[in-house]
């Protein structure tokens, strides 16, 4: 069982009302994703700077790893 549906199992045999239960559950949800969230955009961030450079490169027609004034 996921923790998400034993915090709901909980919250019924408490006797919770439905507006409470469905404000409970938003904030859990809100609580467990930043993380995975931020994580995945720093990733596509890293990801999309990397092509970035790779295109600018290629489109200068320099190469990279030997471009130190050498």
């Amino acid at each position: 069982m996921s923790a998400i549906a034993t915090a709901l199992k909980h919250m019924r045999a408490d006797g919770m009302d439905s507006d409470a239960i469905v404000a409970a559950v938003a904030e859990m949800e809100r609580e467990m994703t930043p993380g995975a969230d931020h994580a995945a955009e720093k990733r596509r961030e890293w990801d999309h700077e990397g092509m970035r450079k790779q295109r600018n490169c290629a489109l200068s027609g320099g190469n990279r790893w030997k471009s130190g004034g050498r």
